[in-house]
């Protein structure tokens, strides 16, 4: 797995990544790379990256069933920076302070262990569903 900045596919029209590519097929492996925004598998932050995934060619692994599915790509299921760190907003900055759990999303749950990673998942999917079934507005 090889993952580097946005920017790779433009520089030198290209040519380095290309030159990544058959670099890692001349040492025998089979590779696909894709342009992934960290925002689309629910974490708090608009951050794309190229993921290069290459496999052995000798194994049955093939680097396109190896990606990630995404889990929030529809623009009302991406989680926000609030629901990331929406809990801290009315802590004073005093030596008094006190932590408020009030506001906690199912994200900062998950982040502090106290719900599981697949509950997380799957509070993802319901709200991605609903978004779904939604009527068209026009």
């Amino acid at each position: 797995m090889f993952e580097n900045v946005e920017g790779l596919l433009s520089y030198e029209k290209g040519k380095t990544y290309k030159e990544i590519l058959q670099l890692f097929s001349e040492l025998g492996y089979n590779c696909l790379g894709r342009l992934l925004n960290a925002s689309d598998y629910a974490v708090p932050q608009r951050r794309k990256r190229v993921i290069i995934i290459c496999t052995k060619k000798d194994l049955p692994y093939k680097p396109e069933n190896l990606f990630p599915q995404e889990l929030t790509k529809d623009e009302s299921a991406k989680i926000t920076a609030f629901q990331a760190i929406g809990d801290l907003e009315k802590i004073p900055c005093d030596e008094d302070f006190s932590y408020n759990s009030e506001n906690q999303s199912d994200f900062v749950k998950t982040l502090k262990g106290q719900i599981a990673y697949s509950i997380f998942l799957q509070s993802v999917a319901k709200n991605f569903e609903a978004e779904e079934n939604q009527p068209e507005l026009f």
